[in-house]
């Protein structure tokens, strides 16, 4: 099967989850036997040299294009004339999107244009094409918002009337009317975007496949922890330090805890984003600059070392405001059998299991309960926990990138019968839809949601 996977950024340049995951998904279907070509955002209008593409390796491009914040349409006029020699030149029965930001959502009717039979499959990464405020589905004042509304998003934004939000849903709502498959990482990404609108019968949840970690940085070295009451618990954050992931919630839960006698370390490895401003950067430094006892920042990390990195500590804890979806790190955790300490909603609660210690989001009164509460009873047993689930994972990769070549098979043709049609893969159909789960427990690695009823517009607005 020939797929085109074009993501958001590459991450050679940009090392966020989604991109990771696209790139992750593009080296295991080369090694299912695909012919995958990837395709990410270079980060400006044009490449150095002029053009729109750039090869970066081999089966591996830049796009340099640029798209508008609001409805993210494309600004570039070049992107069609280089987006059409590479989808000639590969002639993609699949092109798989990660994202719609930087790369513009006329993409799945452009590529419609140049190539009718070619389908187009969308994962969705966050909550932007539903929220104008960063996608976060936070208000301006960073609270958790209600819902999307035209005239709830004004109050957020009085600058832009109630009209011009309902004008974005519907041309969001059209351009992306050209995608045959939608996928989402975590059931309650997919649960807004079907709440919005998106026809169920498109949507399927199916996690990102992440690739296997090196055999020396294994789950099997971690930290040991042995029968005093009182061991000196230590935390690891790891990931974008904004915000909306909530470092300064956990530094002020950690200085409560400490002030409370808990005796915990809290190692920081991330680069700090302006996203928010150099104000709240600021504030970040001089609380971490009080805690020189229990907190320590170690700057960024390169991907290939956030295994090793993690087996130094006892629990990965994150601090998100905002709902997540399919948080990465929290898979790279699994992957080294690291316990977790995660608020309790959004992507992040589906993602977490009965072992796993959950806290009130946005509430640093709440994470130092949760720290003072920590046992080493509870961490052998969470430890145990994610032992399981490290060694499930090889079948739930299997599994995931199974859901993914079931997807693409469901959208093209049948197999050639000497027809002198291309053959392309066939794998087993994509699995029934399951039961629902009981709240807490672990996400499958594939559902589909083809059973779901339609959401109106008139719903998604109530």
């Amino acid at each position: 099967m020939k797929i085109l996977m074009m993501a958001h950024g590459h991450p050679s340049l940009h090392k966020g989850g989604g991109e990771v995951a696209a790139y992750a998904l593009h080296h295991l279907l080369q090694a299912q036997g695909h012919h995958s070509v990837f395709v990410g955002w270079g980060g400006a209008p044009q490449s150095p040299g002029g053009t729109v593409l750039a090869q970066h390796g081999l089966d591996d491009y830049l796009l340099y294009s640029q798209t508008e914040y609001f409805g993210f349409s494309l600004a570039s006029t070049a992107v069609r004339e280089g987006l059409q020699a590479l989808i000639e030149t590969v002639e993609p029965d699949i092109v798989h999107l990660h994202h719609y930001i930087h790369l513009g959502v006329e993409l799945p009717a452009l590529i419609k244009q140049i190539r009718p039979q070619t389908k187009v499959v969308l994962t969705l990464h966050e909550y932007l094409a539903i929220c104008a405020n960063n996608g976060q589905l936070l208000n301006t004042a960073g609270e958790v918002c209600a819902g999307y509304q035209p005239e709830r998003c004004n109050r957020c934004f009085p600058t832009i009337s109630s009209a011009s939000f309902f004008m974005r849903e519907i041309g969001l709502k059209s351009a992306l009317g050209f995608v045959d498959a939608f996928v989402a990482p975590s059931q309650f990404l997919a649960d807004q975007y079907l709440h919005w609108g998106i026809p169920p019968q498109r949507m399927h949840v199916v996690e990102n496949p992440l690739p296997a970690p090196r055999a020396e940085t294994s789950a099997s070295a971690a930290p040991h922890v042995d029968s005093v009451e009182t061991p000196v618990w230590r935390l690891g954050f790891f990931g974008q330090i904004n915000f909306y992931k909530g470092l300064d919630v956990i530094l002020d839960g950690v200085r409560l805890a400490a002030q409370a006698g808990t005796r915990v370390e809290l190692s920081i490895y991330g680069s700090f984003s302006a996203v928010n401003g150099q104000d709240y950067i600021d504030r970040l430094k001089q609380t971490i600059s009080t805690l020189p006892d229990t907190v320590t920042y170690h700057g960024p990390y390169q991907q290939a070392d956030v295994h090793r990195l993690m087996t130094r500590c006892h629990w990965l804890v994150m601090g998100s405001r905002w709902y997540e979806n399919s948080p990465v790190v929290i898979q790279e955790a699994i992957a080294a059998g690291l316990p977790m300490i995660l608020p309790d909603h959004g992507g992040m609660k589906e993602k977490s299991d009965a072992t796993t210690v959950l806290f009130q989001p946005g509430e640093a009164s709440s994470l130092a309960d949760a720290l003072r509460n920590l046992t080493p009873a509870h961490y052998r047993a969470a430890r145990k926990a994610a032992m399981a689930r490290y060694v499930a994972l090889p079948a739930a990769r299997v599994e995931a990138l199974t859901a993914v070549e079931s997807i693409y098979n469901s959208l093209l043709p049948p197999e050639a019968d000497g027809s002198g049609l291309a053959v392309v893969a066939r794998v087993a159909p994509a699995p029934a839809l399951k039961p629902a789960r009981p709240s807490g427990s672990p996400t499958p690695a594939y559902r589909s949601a083809n059973s779901e009823r339609s959401v109106s517009n008139d719903e998604a607005h109530q």
